[in-house]
């Protein structure tokens, strides 16, 4: 997921200061590399919570956590092929929204549309 999500989200951040030489390719590279690794340390988990909790009624996979597990895994899966293909493709995408889009829909093929909090969904959609 690192490989896919971090450059998408490094060339939304740095295009404009590297086109206009205001700074150089390299200093763009230890910045993101520092912000970026500081970001998931300090923040990372905070948003695994908020999908696992928030987003997604954990407490309906009570009786099977590993359906949970394998349709969290498979979410990041399909994340990371669609936000691969979209860097290939030179399309924009948030890779945010493309996650949790993929929880949701993995959720609720296996237990329908009550494992989702659509409010918190709602949210994040339209931010």
């Amino acid at each position: 997921m690192l490989s896919v999500s971090e450059p998408n989200d490094c060339s939304n951040a740095f295009a404009t200061p590297v086109a206009a030489k205001s700074i150089t390719l390299r200093l763009a590279l230890c910045i993101a590399a520092v912000y970026e690794f500081d970001g998931a340390m300090l923040f990372g988990a905070q948003a695994t919570k908020t999908i696992r909790n928030d987003v997604v009624k954990s407490n309906t996979f009570a009786d099977e956590p590993e359906v949970l597990m394998y349709g969290m895994l498979f979410a990041l899966v399909a994340t990371s092929i669609i936000v691969q293909l979209s860097n290939y493709l030179y399309m924009p995408i948030s890779t945010t929204h493309t996650t949790v889009r993929a929880a949701v829909r993995s959720t609720t093929a296996t237990k329908r549309f009550k494992s989702v909090n659509w409010n918190t969904y709602t949210l994040i959609f339209i931010s």
